[in-house]
């Protein structure tokens, strides 16, 4: 009885790690495809990703070459050649949010600016009138980012009114 007992207890244990080694493997081609896919009806954007990588049992998250396109999806409004994240998992039991590690390598943004309507006004939120519930979320009870890293970004504002551009070069922080 016992024997049975273990080898039933052994199936279901090596069934379920078995299922998360195959969640592991997809969870960065499914993310990727599905925020590719369904981009433009989420933000109104399309956005191309090159390489998306998440460990589900690190907490990280990479992504090489995030592009991010102007409403007429041909040219770039923002992109990103290397984006990474390291959250600490053991916070989250707490309902805390702790980042280690927030890691954006040459960030590029466009500011186009004619009058008082900016390229990206059509990214903010939507005021919206109907009732929503203001009762408070208990996630998460803190949010801390540590050792945030931004080097080689590039900002491009153009006053379209008064034809005047300003380039920003080699922008960072740490």
């Amino acid at each position: 009885m016992k024997r049975k007992i273990l080898k039933v207890s052994l199936i279901i244990v090596s069934a379920l790690a078995a299922l998360l080694i195959i969640l592991a493997l997809i969870i960065s081609p499914v993310a990727k495809n599905y925020i590719e896919k369904h981009s433009k009806e989420m933000i109104g954007r399309k956005v191309q990703i090159h390489n998306l990588r998440i460990n589900i049992f690190t907490g990280t998250l990479e992504v090489d070459s995030i592009l991010m396109f102007e409403a007429n999806d041909k040219d770039v409004f923002a992109s990103i050649d290397t984006f990474f994240v390291n959250l600490e998992l053991s916070k989250l039991v707490d309902k805390n949010l702790e980042i280690s590690k927030l890691k954006v390598v040459r960030p590029y943004l466009v500011v186009l600016q004619n009058g008082s309507v900016f390229n990206f006004d059509d990214l903010k939120p939507k005021k919206d009138t109907s009732k929503t519930d203001t009762s408070k979320s208990s996630f998460p009870k803190s949010i801390v980012i540590k050792n945030i890293i931004v080097r080689g970004g590039k900002l491009i504002y153009t006053d379209q009114q008064l034809k005047n551009t300003i380039n920003m070069n080699d922008l960072a922080v740490t």
